[in-house]
């Protein structure tokens, strides 16, 4: 038997378990001409039997709901490119992460590009339900059905509250500043807030002040301890960078607070300066504060 022949029976014997791997996933990683460099296209620029993975990946930075992601694309047998992605949700690492869902596929993406973000056309966007999760960015250098990918270090996507500043030093009146720190650059959209304090330690950022239990605009302080009610009027607010801070004004009280507060956001007029990401209200977005 020639060796051309003995190429061709083991090419089908071989096919069928790769037919079912492309069934099962959709594409294969690694080699994608083992047979026709041999068999049918010796002149061909990919007889090297290889797709070459994407290198030079940088730390991802995040955008929005997506992240800026930064690499060196492959060109040995790339043909396109793709990006994948794992929500991790709490978890801080990937790995043996399965990379099941694609954010940039078939042709959207340049097989030269080197770059991407949350915003734009095209961009890494995730859906805003992972709002606050943990992400796992993979590219992919990719021909027809088979692909090679490079994988990034996790990420914690969307508007995130990170930390708590306060300088009232156990109280809570006129001219005294809460600070909420985020994980990107914010901007705020609405006008000056009435903050509330309730008796039972509950402190709502932007509200009517008719019970404990509102949904302000911005957000809610709770777990500490008050000992007044007190309504603070046109208290200003002001996004600078990855924070907003709230300056109380036209306290009706001199409320003396303690103990630890845990930030819930609320609203839509706190949303990040790139991609207008919503604050996060997940239990892994509620830093504390204590008084």
């Amino acid at each position: 038997m020639s060796r051309r022949a003995r190429l061709r029976l083991a090419a089908a014997a071989l096919l069928a378990l790769v037919a079912g791997v492309v069934l099962a996933t959709g594409r294969l990683t690694g080699t994608f001409a083992l047979f026709t460099a041999e068999t049918e296209n010796q002149a061909s620029t990919f007889s090297g039997d290889w797709v070459a993975a994407p290198t030079g990946l940088g730390a991802p930075t995040v955008t929005g709901l997506g992240a800026s992601l930064a690499w060196t694309h492959a060109t040995h047998g790339v043909a396109g490119q793709e990006i994948w992605y794992a929500d991790q949700t709490t978890t801080t690492n990937c790995t043996a992460v399965n990379y099941t869902t694609g954010l940039v596929t078939g042709a959207s993406l340049s097989a030269t590009a080197n770059s991407i973000s949350g915003t734009g056309s095209p961009n890494d966007a995730v859906p805003s339900g992972d709002n606050g999760d943990n992400i796992c960015f993979q590219i992919r250098s990719t021909h027809n059905t088979w692909y090679t990918g490079a994988n990034f270090a996790v990420i914690q996507v969307g508007l995130v509250p990170t930390s708590l500043a306060y300088n009232g030093a156990g109280h809570l009146n006129t001219n005294n500043t809460i600070t909420v720190n985020y994980n990107q650059a914010v901007a705020y959209s609405g006008g000056n807030v009435t903050v509330c304090t309730f008796t039972n330690g509950t402190v709502l950022i932007g509200d009517t002040c008719a019970a404990s239990s509102d949904t302000p605009t911005i957000g809610t302080l709770a777990g500490g301890t008050s000992n007044k009610t007190s309504t603070c009027a046109n208290s200003t607010v002001v996004a600078t960078a990855s924070h907003i801070t709230v300056t109380l004004k036209n306290c009706t009280q001199n409320d003396a607070v303690s103990g630890t507060a845990t930030y819930t956001a609320a609203g839509s007029t706190v949303t990040s300066s790139t991609g207008g990401a919503s604050q996060c209200t997940k239990s892994n977005c509620k830093p504390t504060l204590t008084y």
